[in-house]
């Protein structure tokens, strides 16, 4: 096997392999690694070979760390075909190559496999990770619990599908005349400057950190109309709800949403109706999944997104819950940096 890094004459052979591949997601296309390129990311993007053919992708995004460490991450990959056989062996080709090209400041690789725990038991992925030094960490940066919604099912069958609350909120959305706009022009970026007023708003309200604006407009610019879109939706001239979904092959990923909350468009149920058209767009384009992007286990009612997640959960789609992160120490100042970082977590807390 032979490790080679891509450059940017590459990207459409990188994009072929995953968007082909079985266990991809549109966080290791070329495009979401332009989209995190800023002054906290850098990206490495390293594709594997046996025999002159390509059997895996690893998009590793490199950030700068306190006390000037630096740190690998994979969001939900790298991308391996983990039926195969000589899985841990492309894992440990990976392992070396970014040995090699690393000093003692780079801490570790973090990888989030988008596997669930019968498809780790099924295919011995986790005796593989083991095996190689992979340790489960404390935290994912990604969803580890989510819902992926069926769209191959017929359009009555799909509604018909969903929770009785939610069926009726649809159907008086559209009695409440809610219009419902789709967008997907790069070369027009008001609606995504409209969402992110929404986001910025629900951000607040639901206690998370917002994602910086030019993080969008890098989205739009390099994701719309091929792997982009924007969806709204309106009460005569009031925005209500906006969402950006992104695509990938037959896949589709509800990333960002915002809304308000204002007492007087309660019973509009905007929401409800915006993913319920934005299915049927997605149906009519052929996309086979829509994935609603996170929630918490049911038994995490106090959780801050308890009441986004049982909104999700009113779709009835399939709940997958992820193994997590894992980490692989690359420098012998791994431990010494978990120390100090917790460290100085207590001492920042403290000041709080």
């Amino acid at each position: 096997m032979t490790v080679k890094e891509f450059n940017f004459e590459e990207k459409d052979k990188w994009n072929s392999f995953v968007m082909k591949h079985p266990f991809s997601n549109i966080l290791q296309t070329w495009e979401w690694g332009e989209v995190k390129k800023g002054k906290s990311w850098e990206v490495l993007r390293l594709g594997v070979f046996h025999k002159n053919a390509q059997i895996a992708a690893a998009q590793i995004l490199v950030r700068n760390l306190p006390f000037h460490f630096q740190l690998y991450y994979s969001p939900y990959g790298p991308v391996i075909d983990w039926e195969m056989p000589y899985a841990q062996e492309i894992l440990e080709n990976i392992r070396a190559y970014l040995k090699d090209l690393s000093d003692n400041r780079h801490l570790m690789w973090k990888i989030e496999p988008p596997l669930t725990s019968n498809e780790a038991q099924k295919y011995k992925a986790l005796e593989a990770l083991e095996k190689i030094g992979f340790a489960k960490a404390n935290e994912s940066i990604q969803p580890q619990h989510t819902i992926i919604v069926d769209l191959t099912k017929k359009e009555n069958d799909l509604l018909e599908s969903f929770e009785k609350d939610t069926r009726y909120s649809i159907r008086r959305a559209y009695k409440e005349d809610v219009e419902i706009k789709e967008f997907s022009n790069p070369l027009n970026n008001q609606p995504v400057k409209e969402f992110y007023d929404l986001y910025s708003t629900t951000s607040k309200r639901g206690k998370f950190p917002a994602r910086e604006w030019q993080q969008f407009a890098r989205l739009w610019e390099e994701m719309a109309p091929h792997a982009a879109r924007c969806y709204q939706a309106w009460y005569k001239d009031k925005l209500l709800a906006s969402s950006i979904v992104l695509t990938l092959n037959k896949k589709a990923y509800l990333v960002y949403a915002g809304s308000i909350r204002d007492p007087e468009y309660r019973n509009k149920f905007p929401s409800y109706l915006m993913q319920w058209e934005t299915m049927l767009n997605l149906k009519k384009d052929g996309f086979e999944s829509y994935d609603l992007w996170g929630v918490v286990p049911k038994e995490q009612k106090d959780h801050p997104w308890s009441g986004i997640s049982l909104f999700k959960r009113g779709f009835k789609g399939t709940e997958k819950n992820y193994i997590g992160a894992y980490d692989l120490s690359l420098s012998p100042f791994y431990d010494f940096y978990k120390t100090l970082n917790k460290l100085r977590y207590k001492i920042t807390s403290h000041r709080q």
